[in-house]
C-alpha cells in the first residue's frame, strides 16, 4: 500500500480517545451509501481527531477504476455531505489513505487480490474493520467467502 500520510494538526482538542490504527475494508465502496454517509462520517471522525493518523480505507466494488480515480470521485462529492466546516488540508491527507480494488464479489480472485493488498498494511495497522454497503436485495457471498478476516500469511 502507499506510504501512510500523517494528518495535519487541528486546533480543537479531541472529544474522546483516538482509535488504534486500523484498515477499513468497504464492500460496495463505489455506491451511493458509501459516498453520502460512510466517507463523510469517517471524515468527521478524522476532523474530531478520533481516527488514528494511520487509519486507511480499502474500497472494494465491481465498478472498474483505479485508486486515484476513486479518490477523485470521493473528493468531488464529499463537500456536499460532510457536516460542519470542511478542511481541504485534512481531506487531502485523509483521501491519500484510501485505496480501491475493483472486483466481482462472487469471484475468489477478488479476495485473493484483497488479501495481497492488505498484507503489509494489516501487520502495520494491527486492526481490520470490514463493512458492507451492498444492498441486502443483491445476493452475494462477499463477506461469507471473504478470507480477509483471517490473519494474512
Amino acid at each position: 500500500m502507499a506510504q501512510i500520510a500523517t494528518m495535519p494538526a487541528t486546533t480543537t482538542a479531541p472529544v474522546g480517545k483516538t482509535a488504534d490504527p486500523c484498515v477499513m475494508v468497504i464492500f460496495g465502496a463505489s455506491g451511493d451509501l458509501t459516498q453520502r454517509k460512510l466517507i463523510p462520517a469517517l471524515y468527521n471522525l478524522a476532523r474530531a481527531q478520533l481516527l488514528s493518523p494511520s487509519f486507511a480505507v480499502v474500497g472494494v466494488a465491481r465498478r472498474p477504476m483505479s485508486s486515484e480515480e476513486y479518490r477523485q470521485k470521493l473528493s468531488e462529492e464529499v463537500r456536499k455531505f460532510v457536516t460542519g466546516d470542511f478542511d481541504p488540508e485534512l481531506w487531502g491527507s485523509f483521501v491519500r489513505r484510501m485505496h480501491y480494488l475493483p472486483g466481482n464479489f462472487d469471484n475468489q480472485d477478488t479476495y485473493t487480490n484483497l488479501k495481497q493488498l492488505l498484507g503489509n498494511s494489516i501487520r502495520k495497522a494491527g486492526h481490520r474493520a470490514i463493512t458492507s454497503t451492498i444492498s441486502p436485495r443483491r445476493p452475494t457471498r462477499s463477506l461469507k467467502s471473504s478470507r480477509v478476516s483471517r490473519t494474512p500469511d
